[in-house]
């Protein structure tokens, strides 16, 4: 039982429902993590939890209890349900349920972490209580119509926690720690729709937030009469406002003028996962989406695109040596999954993430 009364499966329950109604709180909680580091690297410096993390920390252990003692704490599933539900509850809780333009990306799957080690519950607590944490809340097709709705939620959630940009993420792997106790949160747009630089940058704007946009680029190069087939085809959803032949993806030029402002980013470019994505003998599949998203980025936005990338799925780093090996080729430096965000740290190697 919760520290609300909730069980996690009610917890569950009603943030699916939500999402099934349009309604979904589309919020998980990101470790910050770094790969390849020596532990004492990636260590977070001894300080007492936020009261907002406190209370993060406090609702995951009452979670975790509802679980059978045989449920392994490396388990995918208990850990993609512990954090969607912590999660849930903690945005739910911040004032009247929100209700945003699009749905949810649930967390589904542990990373890698320092020195190859996983991130299972223990790791994702001890994160947790050290304030090595980011709120991140993930958005997909934000319409015009729902413009509002997500102005009022992005303004909810400004009221309690800061919003970072990519100079803020690289002073916190700098420093070991956030500059002070506040909670930090980053909203982000997936895929390079067209009403994300519309819509979502525009409210961000007004809010003052830093919005980070993985796109797709193989959507935005797409000619805008067979942007609709390309996205049915590649699991981008279509909002029934925009089905009238309008372009669903952005412009280069809009791509290049959100990178100004904003963090832009490749999220491959055929909107692929890993197990969609052969890097056997002969396949071309890793330059296609991992190292010419990035390429392509750079060129468009005359180099200000951020080196970071997130497969479809969520994948971490970590679980796939020859993808691994492809991401860092390629020359990212950060890895954003549906638990962490990770910085990679060849062994040895100082520094931060730099654009």
């Amino acid at each position: 039982m919760s520290t609300d009364g909730s069980t996690a499966l009610e917890l569950l329950r009603r943030s699916q429902d939500r999402d099934l109604a349009g309604e979904g709180i589309p919020m998980a909680l990101a470790l910050l993590d770094e790969t390849g580091a020596p532990a004492a690297a990636s260590a977070a410096p001894d300080r007492a939890a936020s009261p907002a993390d406190a209370a993060l920390v406090a609702h995951l252990d009452a979670l975790r209890a509802e679980l059978a003692p045989d449920q392994r704490d490396g388990d995918l599933g208990v850990i993609a349900s512990l954090v969607t539900a912590a999660a849930f509850h903690e945005a739910a809780h911040l004032g009247a349920p929100p209700r945003p333009s699009s749905s949810p990306s649930s967390p589904s799957e542990w990373a890698g972490g320092a020195g190859g080690a996983r991130l299972g519950w223990r790791r994702h607590r001890e994160a947790l209580a050290a304030g090595r944490v980011l709120r991140v809340v993930n958005y997909h097709n934000t319409p015009e119509h729902g413009r509002d709705g997500l102005r009022a939620e992005l303004a909810r959630y400004a009221e309690h926690w800061v919003g970072v940009g990519w100079a803020d993420l690289a002073a916190f792997f700098e420093a070991g720690a956030w500059p002070d106790a506040r909670p930090r949160f980053a909203p982000v747009f997936y895929e390079g729709y067209a009403n994300s630089a519309l819509v979502a940058a525009e409210v961000c704007d007004e809010l003052g937030l830093t919005g980070w946009f993985p796109v797709c680029t193989g959507f935005i190069a797409c000619p805008p009469a067979q942007q609709e087939l390309f996205a049915r085809s590649h699991f981008i959803a279509v909002d029934p406002s925009e089905r009238d032949g309008r372009r669903l993806a952005m412009t280069r030029e809009q791509v290049a003028d959100l990178a100004r402002r904003h963090v832009v980013l490749p999220h491959t470019s055929s909107h692929d996962g890993i197990a969609e994505t052969s890097l056997s003998a002969g396949e071309d599949d890793d330059e296609r989406e991992v190292a010419a998203p990035l390429r392509l980025l750079r060129e468009w936005t005359g180099g200000r695109a951020a080196p970071a990338t997130a497969w479809m799925g969520g994948t971490p780093w970590g679980l796939h040596p020859a993808h691994d090996a492809a991401v860092r080729d390629a020359g990212h430096q950060l890895v954003i999954s549906n638990t962490a965000v990770q910085r990679l740290v060849v062994a040895g190697e100082a520094g931060t993430p730099a654009r």
